[in-house]
């Protein structure tokens, strides 16, 4: 089994329930809503072991009317294992409404980020800082030099794009595009490009009633299948869900 040599490869962070982090999506959605919106997502994959997944990001995004504009921002932070590996990045976002017809839109929206990438070296342990008569660590550092790059920063550029309507809308978004160096130890590589194209359709329901008298007012129910692709560098993947709508 040592002798064995395989590559590994690997891909964003992402979230089961994509539709549920709009601007993490794709670019465009920022200002979407036609008004002010916040919110947060996290992600903690395997917590029972040393080599899990914690994500967490969150948003905020607005609709600047007289502008047919949205503007948005996106702090995420993503860390991985045991090693501590970290990466953390700021975005802002861009949005343009155009109307196409009556009821039909379209939004192009751009990202420019800023990416940080760290890890923790010291949390590794080589062959010369093990004892090989009993196998216990040895006090002192190794001789290995992993000093330089625990640290990096670098620049990002998405662009995405929404058609939509009252009870449809389908998306596109391209993360990366630049493929910028993320390499922590000195050499080169790339952050893969990701591609992603993402749909859904809004089914609505004999809608409910809303408080009583003067103040009643059509309640929504309704259901939407949502479903997205997505392809960065190997990886392929297609996800598919549901939001169930009922306000109170």
């Amino acid at each position: 089994m040592l002798l064995v040599v395989e590559s590994v490869t690997a891909q964003d962070p992402q979230y089961s329930q994509f539709y549920a982090a709009p601007l993490y999506l794709n670019p465009a959605f920022a200002g979407a809503t036609g008004q002010n919106r916040i919110g947060i997502n996290y992600r903690n994959q395997w917590p029972a072991i040393d080599a899990n997944f914690n994500t967490v990001s969150a948003f905020y995004d607005t609709y600047i009317e007289d502008k047919n504009s949205g503007v948005g921002v996106l702090l995420t932070r993503d860390r991985e294992g045991i090693f501590g590996l970290q990466s953390m990045s700021l975005a802002l976002q861009y949005s343009y409404d155009l109307r196409i017809v009556e009821g039909l839109s379209f939004r192009p929206g751009v990202q420019i980020g800023i990416y940080n990438r760290s890890i923790n070296f010291n949390r590794l342990v080589f062959g010369d800082q093990i004892d090989p008569a009993t196998g216990s660590l040895i006090n002192g550092a190794s001789a290995e030099n992993l000093n330089t790059g625990e640290s990096r920063f670098f620049p990002d550029l998405s662009f995405g794009g929404l058609l939509y309507s009252k009870r449809a809308w389908l998306g596109f978004a391209g993360h990366h595009l630049t493929q910028p160096n993320q390499s922590l130890i000195g050499e080169e590589s790339r952050l893969p490009r990701k591609l992603s194209a993402h749909a859904g359709f809004k089914f609505y329901f004999e809608p409910g009633a809303m408080g009583e008298g003067f103040y009643s007012r059509p309640r929504e129910r309704s259901i939407a299948p949502a479903l997205q692709y997505r392809h960065q560098g190997e990886f392929d993947q297609m996800d598919v869900g549901f939001i169930l709508r009922s306000n109170l």
